[in-house]
């Protein structure tokens, strides 16, 4: 459905015709006009209202109901200003026209702001405005105390459903404003940025009217739950309707993390900086351990010249500890014990990787980062991502990392260094960039 909104001022009704007499304000004019309407009706002007339905008639918008806001003071020194019967004249001036109408009156503290917003506030919050079409408001004839509280009630209530008109008084001509887009894009822009800055990218789907920031927020998302398939179906689609050359190297993206175990090793790292970034501390240190042990089993690779992993772990593990027994013939006996015990080469996994570093490497400079790595990976074993229920905090990060002296942003920094990355030149942070961009457009 469509409704119209107007706001009724002493502007709002001219007559045609000199009759001669006068006036003591809108409210006596109008009870004039109401009592001989039948007489005067082809003679009453609607100077600011007429251009309106003009150009409605003109866009073929059927309006199914008009609101008409009026003024009806109990008392004070502008009873006699009040609009009531004005709205009351046009009411019928409208009914001939085969519209429905309905009158709303503010009748208390009409000049106050405030009061007036509360008003409108209260007065449309149970419109069902999930059965709204569109909703043209034309707030010019009333006091700007009411008018700029209903048009922005309007706005936060109706949103994007709302046509705000205005009237060029001299060319006697309405036109459509944009001024609830400008409003509600500026504070969607403004929630976007926000969320940036923690990488939330599901939300920003949600909310963004930008079909591109949308999809490529989607994007992101499924990215960062490791959701690839999903991720890469969004990009593809993408560099079909967009020319963006960034959409191909996030595309190349999705197949480098399949094929190259040192892009992998890149995406563990920066999708659980991503995490750290939104303080969900339990799902980072997931993928920190993931992290973990994949550099250690690239560094087991290296220093053992194994072949290339397969897709069965198991069935390429057993075929790579029996490599390494064999070019290391002692190596099961020179191993350091694994937690009290004999370490044995079948249980893949970061205590034997690092065994197995530290046999043909003492001093590998893995171990920097590796050490601390593994230090905060106790609080995930003891949280809900493993087998307890211990909260996990930054505080209690740092507590763990002190003993190395450093704090979980120095480790971060030590872990790009090492493995020779940037998280700022990630696609995640190109991402960031891409969106903040495109919201300055």
């Amino acid at each position: 459905m469509n409704y119209a909104i107007l706001t009724v001022g002493n502007r709002d009704i001219k007559l045609s015709e000199n009759i001669n007499r006068e006036f003591d304000g809108c409210r006596e004019m109008g009870d004039f006009l109401l009592t001989n309407f039948s007489k005067l009706k082809d003679k009453i002007e609607l100077p600011i209202i007429q251009p309106f339905l003009d150009d409605i008639k003109k866009r073929k918008i059927k309006i199914d109901k008009f609101y008409l806001i009026a003024t009806d003071q109990e008392y004070g020194d502008y009873k006699k200003s009040d609009t009531i019967n004005f709205a009351r004249v046009i009411k019928l001036h409208l009914e001939r026209k085969n519209y429905k109408v309905k009158i709303i009156l503010l009748s208390k503290n009409v000049n106050n702001f405030m009061s007036n917003y509360s008003f409108f506030e209260n007065r449309f919050s149970d419109f069902e405005s999930d059965k709204v079409n569109k909703y043209y408001i034309l707030p010019v004839g009333g006091m700007p105390n009411i008018n700029t509280p209903l048009l922005l009630t309007s706005i936060f209530i109706f949103r994007e459903k709302v046509v705000q008109y205005n009237v060029d008084k001299i060319q006697r001509n309405a036109y459509q404003v944009p001024f609830n887009q400008k409003l509600l894009k500026a504070i969607e822009n403004e929630k976007i940025k926000i969320l940036l800055e923690n990488f939330y990218f599901a939300s920003i789907s949600n909310i963004s009217s930008d079909d591109f920031i949308k999809r490529i927020s989607k994007y992101t998302y499924n990215r960062l739950s490791q959701n690839f398939d999903k991720s890469k179906i969004i990009i593809d689609n993408m560099m079909i309707e967009y020319l963006d050359n960034n959409l191909m190297r996030f595309s190349e993206s999705i197949a480098n993390i399949r094929n190259n175990s040192e892009k992998k090793l890149e995406e563990m790292y920066f999708s659980a900086r991503i995490k750290i970034e939104q303080s969900q501390f339990v799902d980072a240190l997931l993928r920190l351990y993931n992290f973990t042990d994949n550099l250690l089993l690239e560094e087991v690779c290296k220093l053992y010249r194994l072949d290339e992993k397969t897709n069965s772990f198991r069935k390429w593990w057993e075929k790579s500890y029996k490599k390494i027994s064999k070019e290391n013939p002692n190596i099961t006996d020179d191993l350091d014990e694994i937690n009290g015990s004999k370490a044995q080469l079948s249980q893949a996994g970061i205590p034997l990787y690092e065994k197995l570093i530290k046999f043909k490497d003492e001093e590998n400079p893995i171990f920097e980062i590796i050490k601390p790595l593994i230090s905060i990976t106790e609080l995930r074993n003891k949280s809900i991502g493993a087998h307890g229920f211990d909260s996990v905090s930054i505080n209690k990060i740092n507590d763990k990392l002190s003993y190395f002296n450093i704090n979980l942003r120095v480790l971060l920094q030590k872990i790009e260094k090492y493995i020779n990355i940037s998280f700022e030149k990630s696609d995640y942070s190109e991402i960031v960039r891409l969106i903040e961009n495109r919201l300055e457009k």
